[in-house]
């Protein structure tokens, strides 16, 4: 395989077989790409096809002349190595932690009886995690700290110790986390936290990520706009988090070209003018840690829809150590869903972009929460008497929790409404049908609410007149 950003802001990945019978590959000099080390690579015609690099990389990641071809036995884990993330202290202080999947109970007791142990390793500094079901977890990935950073353009090592032949940790458990590049790392933007961008994915204009730099960032370029939010505290300096954003058309060639070589050059990531991502419409999701789980214990179908820059989609779905490609129809897709986990993403494999899909049981609950919707006159909602004419009326959520909420319309739409304070605003939404309204507690588990409005009957007008 390899990936070919035949347009400017686009890509998408090919097969060596699709090149094989044409006699020439005219304008794929500069375009054809290694899915895994992000270096040029080039066609040639031997057997059934093969992309073949201009240099050898190392380094940056492993066994990239093995997994190119796609032929690599590895999981996905074992391709993409463990997540790092950014995430929310306090005021202005952030912290970086590498994010673990989490193992059965068998797996940690199994560790646990033997002595595992992780070891993180960037150079000369180290840090060490016992594994335990105290602080491992079973139900959702285990975020471990880290306070150093390797050399720039390195990945963190990382060792599991005593887990010879326990096969669910190293399948599960990487041996390397991406490392930053010369000038930093671009972080997605989330609520509190954000998962790092891997090494070859990329960035789209309009939308907000933080930056993580050694010193204060002044950006190069004016389309790219950079505000200082906060800091990171090592044991060896510091680092600055900004708030970045990319401002940029492909209508102008030239600036989008140069903006998109910089980010490339400088944080290793590429310029996309589409974000590749899927949206679950149904069932709805709760999002805990770096997961989505389905509300419903008994889902096994996930409809999506699909964002992509490239005409048809490519949506991939990973199950063990296997991949399949799925149908796109209309820019939506049906994702199966019959074990604990499963992943997928749109037109890249192996890229870091991968969305994780996990059941998880839900438990009862102590806290009493409290919701209400009302209309613009601050009347709240008769539950009672809930149809789709009342609830079109509401303007205002009233809350005392996070919450999410998912708005059902006709037609089998559905929109999302994140809600993060005491009163949020109602988006204007024709023909609401149903409300779902997800909550989690604690990150450990989540709770449902579902309530579907009555159809309101139309009003007969009696003709009074003799």
């Amino acid at each position: 395989y390899a990936v070919d950003r035949y347009i400017l802001g686009h890509e998408q990945e090919v097969t060596a077989e699709s090149f094989f019978q044409l006699s020439s590959i005219p304008g794929r000099k500069d375009h054809l790409f290694c899915p895994e080390c992000g270096e040029p690579v080039f066609f040639r015609a031997k057997g059934s096809g093969e992309f073949c690099h201009y240099k050898r990389v190392d380094g940056v990641s492993p066994e990239c002349d093995k997994r190119v071809d796609g032929r690599s036995g590895l999981s996905l884990y074992e391709r993409i190595g463990l997540p790092v993330y950014i995430v929310h202290d306090v005021g202005e202080r952030y912290c970086l932690g590498i994010s673990f999947p989490p193992l059965s109970r068998q797996t940690l007791d199994t560790a646990t009886r033997r002595k595992v142990y992780v070891r993180i390793i960037a150079r000369d500094q180290e840090c060490k995690f016992g594994v335990s079901p105290i602080l491992f977890s079973a139900s959702q990935s285990t975020l471990l700290p880290v306070n150093f950073l390797p050399p720039a353009g390195e990945n963190y090592v990382v060792k599991i110790q005593n887990a010879v032949s326990i096969a669910g940790i190293t399948q599960k458990w990487a041996g390397y986390a991406d490392g930053f590049e010369f000038d930093g790392a671009i972080f997605h933007r989330g609520e509190g936290s954000g998962r790092k961008i891997h090494r070859g994915d990329g960035i789209s204009p309009g939308k907000k990520y933080y930056l993580v730099t050694e010193r204060p960032y002044t950006p190069r370029y004016p389309e790219i706009c950079a505000e200082r939010i906060g800091f990171i505290r090592l044991e060896r300096g510091e680092l600055i988090v900004s708030r970045l954003t990319v401002n940029v058309s492909t209508s102008n060639v030239v600036r989008y070209s140069l903006v998109n070589d910089y980010l490339r050059s400088k944080f290793g990531v590429w310029l996309l003018e589409t974000p590749p991502e899927l949206t679950t419409l149904w069932p709805p999701t709760v999002l805990q840690q770096d997961a989505q789980i389905p509300v419903s214990l008994s889902t096994r179908k996930l409809y999506c829809s699909v964002s992509s820059g490239n005409d048809t989609p490519t949506v991939y779905c990973y199950s063990g150590n296997s991949v399949s490609q799925l149908n796109v129809l209309k820019s939506g897709v049906i994702i199966p869903f019959y074990g604990s986990e499963i992943a997928a993403s749109v037109d890249r494999k192996y890229v870091g972009r991968e969305i994780f899909y996990r059941s998880t049981l839900q438990s009862l609950h102590s806290f009493s929460y409290k919701v209400s919707l009302e209309d613009r006159n601050g009347y709240p909602l008769d539950w009672k008497n809930f149809t789709q004419d009342s609830l079109a009326t509401i303007s205002t959520i009233k809350t005392n929790a996070k919450m999410e909420l998912t708005i059902g319309c006709k037609g089998n739409s559905y929109q999302h409404v994140t809600i993060r304070g005491d009163i949020t605003p109602m988006p204007s939404i024709e023909h609401p049908e149903a409300i779902y309204l997800g909550i989690k507690e604690n990150d450990d588990y989540s709770i449902f609410f579902y309530c579907h409005a009555q159809e309101t009957l139309p009003v007969v007008q009696l003709d009074l007149n003799p």
